[in-house]
């Protein structure tokens, strides 16, 4: 999540949130960089 933020996207920061928040049994804190680009 840290990544997204040094990339620069702070509004898809705040999807992965919302969407990591609902997903976290689809591995999103399992790969962050890979639901980063699925979200």
């Amino acid at each position: 999540m840290g990544e997204a933020v040094q990339r620069g996207e702070p509004r898809r920061v705040k999807k992965l949130r919302t969407c990591g928040a609902k997903a976290q049994t689809g591995g999103v804190f399992d790969n962050p960089a890979g639901n980063l680009f699925r979200h």
